[in-house]
């Protein structure tokens, strides 16, 4: 099957955003990020997954926007690489940014099982019953991992209010 370029770009159009989200909620950094996207999309053209539905494709680019972004880390791991500066300062300035922005730094740091079912729910619209296809879980497993990552979140929250109190 051939990708058409157009085929192409109407998918690039409808998934960037959410991919490099995904993405950067895993890696944290910037370039890193915006090079596993580059190389989702080189899996999608060589792969050429046999799927018609947009929002198919959706979840197949997805699923490999993780498994790069885990593959990476893995790899990060191994050879020691240290987190960019653009990470620390991320940190030193928290005090100075909205409060949205936290609370989507907040996410970033929380376990993957968690911080993907918010960012996909809350920062993409996409129901439970979109995310347990996407991410090949039950419904019901997506359910409690919301309800399990919104306390987790609302602990963060309310730690970091009290430690701005003072």
């Amino acid at each position: 099957m051939i990708i058409s370029e157009e085929k192409f770009n109407e998918v690039y159009s409808n998934t960037n955003k959410l991919l490099y989200q995904i993405i950067y909620s895993y890696v944290r950094n910037k370039d890193d990020s915006l090079d596993i996207l580059q190389d989702v999309y080189f899996k999608y053209l060589e792969k050429k997954p046999n799927i018609n539905n947009l929002d198919e494709i959706k979840f197949w680019l997805i699923r490999v926007a993780i498994n790069k972004s885990i593959n990476y880390l893995r790899y990060k791991k191994l050879h020691n690489v240290i987190y960019s500066d653009e990470i620390i300062n991320s940190y030193q300035n928290k005090n100075n940014k909205n409060e949205l922005e936290y609370i989507y730094e907040l996410i970033c740091t929380m376990d993957s099982k968690y911080k993907d079912v918010l960012i996909l729910y809350y920062y993409e619209s996409m129901t439970t019953a979109q995310i347990a296809k996407a991410l090949k879980k039950k419904d019901s497993t997506i359910r409690m991992r919301l309800l399990k990552a919104r306390e987790i979140l609302k602990e963060k929250v309310e730690k970091y209010n009290d430690g701005n109190k003072n």
